[in-house]
């Protein structure tokens, strides 16, 4: 920027460049996010929250008219880590999952950033093709901390008409 532009046009070239920032640094946050889950790391994954976060897994149509249910509800980190056992004891058939994150969106950032991305998780059993097994997107309020994001409210909301699999692992 040079000293002869009008200073608004300043400011607003160094609000840009402050939110480009901010969105690589959320595309980072969420491609650790999924790699943590695809890595089967789990014991890590309660570490991306805040203490009393929320973390939700919902269809479209209950999220789209505000209903509550969701068929993977946690309050607090204690619940997540409790999910986290819930995976040990759960799931019978070795599996493979991969998640992708795209279309990150920053949509508010202030003391609270509200964000929007799309995932796909890919899910194969050890005998089995591949399958699609969700497509939907993350609704999330995240804050800043001195180690970096973390999540205060997750809601993975998904497209399929029905849960190909099962929903034992987070999203």
């Amino acid at each position: 920027m040079s000293s002869e532009q009008p200073m608004s046009k300043q400011i607003a070239a160094t609000g840009r460049l402050e939110r480009l920032a901010t969105l690589s640094e959320l595309r980072e946050f969420y491609e650790d996010y999924a790699a943590c889950l695809d890595e089967k790391d789990f014991d890590r994954w309660p570490e991306f929250f805040t203490e009393d976060a929320r973390y939700r897994v919902q269809s479209v149509e209950n999220y789209d008219r505000g209903l509550l249910h969701a068929p993977m509800y946690c309050e607090g980190k204690g619940m997540l880590k409790d999910r986290v056992s819930a995976t040990r004891v759960l799931v019978y058939e070795p599996r493979r999952q991969r998640r992708a994150v795209f279309n990150v969106r920053l949509l508010e950032e202030g003391a609270v950033i509200r964000s929007q991305a799309s995932f796909i998780m890919i899910e194969q059993m050890l005998d089995r093709d591949p399958v699609l097994a969700l497509t939907g997107r993350y609704v999330d309020e995240i804050v800043r901390t001195d180690a970096g994001f973390l999540f205060r409210d997750r809601t993975a909301v998904y497209d399929n008409y029905r849960i190909i699999q099962n929903l034992t692992f987070p999203i």
